[in-house]
């Protein structure tokens, strides 16, 4: 059986706790959705509540097939999933030797992929300019994961937790940069009244820019240079979409993300022909983080993507079987259809 995931390996299959009620406990291991996701609808009734599953498997406990959706194909994979003890694969143990700095861990995005690759088995530092929030974060995901404090915009900062990062885990293998803030720190209604550029602060512009693209060349900075001297390593840079960078009322969040993209680029170019790989990765779309503004209407919220989006991505990007890509703007919502066209490209 193969998945959207390209090889058998990645089977859609769920894990289950070995007690009467493991159906509570059950996690996609496509979109690594935690247990508490599943929600009180599935606690309640002995079962997952197969409507919060983000690639959208209609969940069955027990030793039957799990069906693709009626009037339909599963959205990102064509096989059925086998669930229940006996048919478990070892996906959690793929990650156990990997070592990875996660930076703006606490929240949003960085917190799903955090959670995601403690969830694989890889062990993560993640980081805050809070550490009490950075380690009781730390603390929820479990013993995979350390809380650092980190200001990315600080050079002293950086280098600090840089070192704290690789005496905790014994070395990195993984940066994934994707610490920033958003147009709430600007413009808290930015959705509903976007602001011009020339009312937006020198102070609010220089705070969205130097976090997130002066903080991704300084963590980078700094950790890749340890990565070269190691013998290898991966970045993998955390975008926007285009239309985001450019979207009016978006000054300085789109020009800052159009800044990180470029920047990624550049290091790729650089680092074409070293042991340490660069990669672009991005959501897709608006995802429902602590950025959107709590006036944003239902139907419009309805629409955004799930953080955990980004979970089945940065595991893969941080796998042995994405050892040697370079390069490449992986975007999370099409990520099962751009696995499958690399691995039919490669056979």
């Amino acid at each position: 059986m193969t998945c959207c995931l390209g090889t058998s390996r990645y089977a859609l299959v769920l894990t289950l706790e070995r007690d009467p009620e493991a159906a509570t406990a059950a996690a996609c291991l496509i979109c690594l959705v935690p247990p508490v996701r599943f929600g009180a609808a599935g606690a309640g009734s002995g079962r997952p509540d197969p409507q919060l599953c983000v690639c959208a498997i209609r969940l069955r406990v027990g030793s039957e097939r799990t069906r693709k959706p009626e009037g339909g194909e599963h959205p990102l994979c064509e096989a059925d999933a086998l669930v229940g003890s006996t048919n478990q694969i070892d996906f959690l143990t793929k990650l156990s030797d990997t070592r990875v700095l996660v930076t703006g861990g606490t929240s949003g995005l960085g917190r799903a992929m955090a959670q995601a690759l403690v969830q694989a088995g890889a062990r993560v530092a993640l980081t805050s300019r809070d550490e009490e929030r950075a380690q009781a974060t730390a603390a929820e995901m479990g013993a995979g994961a350390v809380g650092i404090e980190l200001d990315v915009r600080d050079p002293t900062s950086v280098s600090a937790a840089v070192d704290g990062a690789f005496g905790m885990l014994g070395g990195l293998d993984v940066l994934v940069n994707n610490a920033g803030i958003g147009m709430r720190t600007v413009n808290p209604r930015f959705m509903t009244e976007p602001q011009p550029f020339w009312e937006v602060t020198p102070a609010g512009f220089r705070d969205v820019l130097e976090t997130k693209a002066t903080g991704t060349f300084l963590v980078a900075q700094a950790v890749v240079s340890r990565m070269l001297s190691a013998g290898g390593g991966r970045v993998v840079t955390i975008s926007m979409s285009e239309q985001t960078m450019t979207r009016r009322g978006f000054i300085p969040y789109g020009p800052s993300g159009a800044a990180v993209e470029a920047l990624a680029r550049v290091m790729a170019a650089d680092l074409a022909d070293t042991p340490v790989t660069a990669n672009i990765l991005l959501p897709g779309g608006a995802t429902a983080t602590g950025m959107i503004p709590d006036e944003m209407a239902d139907e419009l919220r309805g629409n955004l993507l799930d953080p955990s989006i980004m979970g089945p991505p940065i595991v893969w990007l941080a796998s042995p079987d994405a050892a040697g890509v370079h390069d490449e703007r992986i975007i999370a919502r099409d990520f099962g259809q751009w696995l499958a066209a690399r691995e039919k490209t490669n056979l």
